[in-house]
C-alpha cells in the first residue's frame, strides 16, 4: 500500500525492557499516556512500521518519555503538532526503597560538599589558644 505526502498515520508504540527497569522491579508500574504516534508522511512511502520502539530501561520517578524518546525514522515521518508536547510514557506508584536511595544520595552529597570546603582555622597550641580568648 503507498501512502500519499502528507497522509496521516497511527503508529501503535511498543514499549520494551521494561524487566530490566530498577524502579519497575520494586513495585512501581508503567503508565502509558499514549498508545499511538500519529505522524505524517514524507514522500511516498510504501511501508509504515507495525510498530514504534520505546525503551524504558532508564526511565525513572523523576523523568517522563517524550517524543525525543522514542525510535523512528524521522526522514520519512514528521509527527503532527499535538505529539511535540505529549507525555508516552511514566513510572507511578511507590517504589520500595527510593526514599531511602534519595535520602541516602543527599547525605553523600553534603559530605561530598563538606570535604571540599574549606577548614575553619584553630589555634595548634596552647599558647595560642590562650592569646586568642583574651
Amino acid at each position: 500500500m503507498n501512502f500519499v505526502k502528507g497522509t496521516v498515520v497511527q503508529i501503535p508504540i511498543r514499549y520494551y525492557n521494561k524487566d530490566k527497569n530498577k524502579e519497575l522491579k520494586r513495585g512501581g508500574f508503567l503508565s502509558t499516556a499514549t498508545r499511538y504516534l500519529d505522524v505524517r508522511v514524507h514522500g511516498d512511502v510504501t511501508y509504515v512500521p507495525p510498530f514504534v520502539n520505546c525503551n524504558v530501561e532508564r526511565l525513572s520517578h523523576r523523568r517522563c518519555f517524550g517524543l525525543a524518546d522514542l525510535d523512528f525514522d524521522r526522514t520519512k515521518f514528521t509527527p503532527i503538532a499535538k505529539m511535540n508536547s505529549r507525555v508516552f510514557a511514566s513510572v507511578s506508584g511507590k517504589v520500595k526503597g527510593l526514599a531511602g536511595e534519595v535520602e541516602a544520595e543527599a547525605e553523600r552529597e553534603a559530605a561530598a560538599a563538606a570535604a571540599t570546603a574549606t577548614p575553619a582555622t584553630t589555634p595548634s597550641t596552647p599558647a595560642a589558644s590562650a592569646a586568642s580568648t583574651k
